[in-house]
């Protein structure tokens, strides 16, 4: 994967001009209600609470077969919602300017404990992310540090691999996700 910088792509100085390129505020960004890392702890809070009560009830009321399984089926969507929630949260504080991750973060060639620890911060696994383009808010919602000048935040930039599309910069390198101009909103950072 490249690792050439956006501001050294062609069509990037006029991706400036147009105003299309990520953007992050000037003072330190509103965040949002809830941040990733809380809502995944919730998530994960509920399944062993649904878990308890799904072995409660079992229990009390002596089911098997099709009825356990209704049962437990409250278990099997918090388990699906706590990899989407997560998720569109953390681009919505990317969106929003900032991220509660440490500067840098790398999910190339960790360990499978490493993987799951890093996963929830950044983004998609096996690439680095660079997040001080961006500002850093601590777990509590205070400022933590502003964007470091001379970074460049992640989202979306004129691609240095083909010629008229945007690729996802992640302050790092290239990830392998692109769009077109029309599809760069202001502010230029789409989710992942």
């Amino acid at each position: 994967m490249s690792t050439q910088p956006p501001d050294t792509v062609k069509g990037y100085t006029e991706a400036l001009a147009a105003g299309i390129l990520p953007t992050v505020p000037k003072t330190a960004p509103t965040k949002v209600i809830i941040n990733a890392n809380t809502a995944l702890l919730l998530l994960i809070a509920g399944i062993f609470f649904a878990v308890i009560a799904g072995i409660n009830v079992m229990n009390t009321l002596s089911v098997s077969g099709w009825a356990a399984i209704l049962i437990f089926l409250p278990v099997v969507i918090l388990v699906v919602l706590s990899f989407i929630i997560p998720y569109k949260i953390r681009n919505k504080e990317y969106i929003a300017g900032y991220s509660y991750v440490d500067n840098r973060v790398s999910t190339d060639g960790v360990t499978l404990r490493e993987f799951l620890k890093v996963q929830n911060y950044a983004g998609p696994a096996g690439y680095r992310w660079d997040m001080r383009g961006l500002w850093k808010l601590n777990s509590n919602g205070t400022l933590n540090r502003p964007p470091v000048d001379g970074i460049l935040p992640i989202g979306y930039y004129p691609s240095p691999n083909i010629t008229d599309k945007f690729q996802y910069w992640t302050g790092a390198e290239w990830l392998d996700r692109y769009c077109s101009v029309s599809d760069i909103p202001a502010g230029g950072r789409l989710e992942i």
